[in-house]
């Protein structure tokens, strides 16, 4: 019989240790930690989140406005551009100065062809395209 009475203590005891420790419900996420399983804390919790998802959610309708206005902005002056023509200047070369042209090294200008014997003796003389005339010995 006295273990019945112990064992009737022991379960008293622990239900009233459990009474007064606060029991928490198996079902609840929140049970573990004391700040959330309180129902204010808990509901300024979720009060949070709207808030933030909704000003989220206004960001991301103002960004998709932003990125709309560009977009006909883009467009308009794509077809701004394509309606004018382009006018590009034609841009000729500078004029070139005609080239003055000279004898090659070792000869020098002469109106006078070489001779013969003069050939013989090393005489040479030449036409640049230009059509000037040169001589050498």
């Amino acid at each position: 019989m006295k273990l019945h009475s112990y064992f009737y203590r022991s379960a008293l005891l622990a239900l009233g240790f459990g009474l007064l420790a606060g029991c928490t419900t198996i079902n609840d996420p929140y049970s573990s930690d004391p700040y959330y399983s309180d129902p204010y804390h808990r509901s300024s919790y979720d009060r949070y989140d709207y808030e933030r998802e909704r000003d989220n959610r206004r960001e991301r309708e103002r960004l998709r406005d932003e990125k709309e206005r560009l977009d006909r902005e883009r467009e308009r002056l794509e077809r701004e551009r394509n309606r004018q023509p382009v006018h590009r200047p034609i841009v000729s070369p500078p004029p070139s100065r005609p080239r003055q042209e000279s004898c090659p090294s070792g000869f020098y200008p002469s109106s006078v062809k070489c001779t013969p014997k003069e050939r013989k003796n090393g005489c040479k003389d030449i036409q640049t395209p230009s059509g000037l005339k040169c001589r050498k010995g």
